[in-house]
């Protein structure tokens, strides 16, 4: 379950970043952390740490709720498949969804 909140943490991350238009390199410049350290976030291998989720979250101008905020499912498990699934397709760019949808 951690390696899945991992996962969808790095990617909120990741959505909010190009959301938000930055590169990797100009997010770290903002929340003055180290660029291998948010790829890391956002490849799901590392949590943040705290000091640097607060630099992120500051960064992007939203809130720790947009990013840590997990419905539960069915089983009150707070990390579901459904989820883990949504938030890798938001991730994805829109000539890729579009050949993803064509595909189902």
């Amino acid at each position: 379950m951690n390696e899945d909140l991992k996962r969808i943490i790095g990617l909120r991350i990741r959505n909010l970043r190009k959301q938000n238009k930055l590169t990797q390199e100009k997010l770290c410049d903002i929340a003055g952390i180290d660029e291998s350290t948010l790829c890391r976030i956002e490849k799901g291998q590392r949590f943040p740490s705290l000091d640097i989720f607060i630099a992120l979250i500051k960064a992007l101008n939203t809130s720790a709720d947009s990013i840590l905020n997990f419905p539960n499912d069915k089983k009150n498990n707070p990390v579901s498949k459904d989820i883990l699934l949504y938030e890798y397709m938001a991730s994805l760019d829109e000539k890729t969804k579009e050949k993803l949808f064509k595909l189902i």
